[in-house]
Protein backbone atom coordinates (compact mmCIF):
# COMPACT_ATOMS: atom_id res chain seq x y z
CA UNK A 1 0.00 0.00 0.00
CA UNK A 2 1.42 3.64 -0.77
CA UNK A 3 2.61 5.72 1.56
CA UNK A 4 -0.58 8.35 0.56
CA UNK A 5 -3.24 5.48 0.65
CA UNK A 6 -1.90 4.46 3.75
CA UNK A 7 -2.74 7.73 5.00
CA UNK A 8 -6.29 8.31 4.05
CA UNK A 9 -6.70 4.83 5.66
CA UNK A 10 -5.74 5.87 8.74
CA UNK A 11 -7.39 8.97 8.76
CA UNK A 12 -10.56 7.65 8.10
CA UNK A 13 -10.24 4.08 10.09
CA UNK A 14 -9.12 5.49 13.13
CA UNK A 15 -9.59 9.27 13.93
CA UNK A 16 -10.07 8.52 17.64
CA UNK A 17 -6.85 6.65 17.66
CA UNK A 18 -4.81 9.06 15.80
CA UNK A 19 -4.34 11.85 18.44
CA UNK A 20 -2.89 9.78 21.04
CA UNK A 21 0.68 9.80 21.73
CA UNK A 22 1.14 5.77 21.37
CA UNK A 23 -0.18 6.24 18.03
CA UNK A 24 2.22 9.37 17.01
CA UNK A 25 5.17 7.87 18.03
CA UNK A 26 4.85 4.57 16.40
CA UNK A 27 3.72 6.62 13.47
CA UNK A 28 7.30 8.73 14.19
CA UNK A 29 8.95 5.40 14.05
CA UNK A 30 7.32 4.01 10.79
CA UNK A 31 7.75 7.26 9.07
CA UNK A 32 11.50 7.53 9.78
CA UNK A 33 12.00 3.88 8.57
CA UNK A 34 10.66 5.17 6.05
CA UNK A 35 13.01 8.15 5.66
CA UNK A 36 10.31 10.71 6.03
CA UNK A 37 12.29 12.65 8.68
CA UNK A 38 10.49 16.00 8.58
CA UNK A 39 7.28 13.91 9.20
CA UNK A 40 8.19 11.98 11.38
CA UNK A 41 9.80 14.30 13.76
CA UNK A 42 6.60 16.41 13.80
CA UNK A 43 4.48 13.21 15.11
CA UNK A 44 5.74 13.09 19.04
CA UNK A 45 6.56 16.94 19.11
CA UNK A 46 2.70 17.73 20.86
CA UNK A 47 3.77 14.73 23.50
CA UNK A 48 7.92 15.81 24.03
CA UNK A 49 6.69 19.75 25.11
CA UNK A 50 3.71 18.20 27.28
CA UNK A 51 5.80 16.43 29.57
CA UNK A 52 9.71 16.48 30.08
CA UNK A 53 9.65 12.47 31.03
CA UNK A 54 8.80 12.26 27.49
CA UNK A 55 11.82 13.61 26.19
CA UNK A 56 13.91 11.77 28.55
CA UNK A 57 12.09 8.56 27.49
CA UNK A 58 12.14 9.53 23.58
CA UNK A 59 16.56 9.89 23.94
CA UNK A 60 16.43 6.31 26.01
CA UNK A 61 14.02 4.65 23.51
CA UNK A 62 15.89 2.16 21.28
CA UNK A 63 13.34 2.39 18.52
CA UNK A 64 14.22 5.37 17.87
CA UNK A 65 18.01 5.41 18.62
CA UNK A 66 18.90 5.08 14.19
CA UNK A 67 17.35 8.39 14.08
CA UNK A 68 18.22 10.99 16.48
CA UNK A 69 21.39 12.37 14.77
CA UNK A 70 18.90 13.09 12.01
CA UNK A 71 18.65 17.08 11.43
CA UNK A 72 14.80 16.91 11.69
CA UNK A 73 14.57 14.90 14.64
CA UNK A 74 17.26 16.80 16.34
CA UNK A 75 15.52 20.13 15.47
CA UNK A 76 11.85 19.07 16.93
CA UNK A 77 13.73 17.72 20.31
CA UNK A 78 15.29 21.71 20.66
CA UNK A 79 11.72 22.52 19.46
CA UNK A 80 10.59 20.33 22.54
CA UNK A 81 13.09 21.79 25.08
CA UNK A 82 12.39 25.60 24.60
CA UNK A 83 9.91 26.81 27.05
Amino acid sequence: MPFAEADRYFRQAGPQAADTLPFLLIAAVTSFQAGRMDEGAALPLRGLQADAACIVWFDRAPAFTPFRNEPAVRGAQARARRP
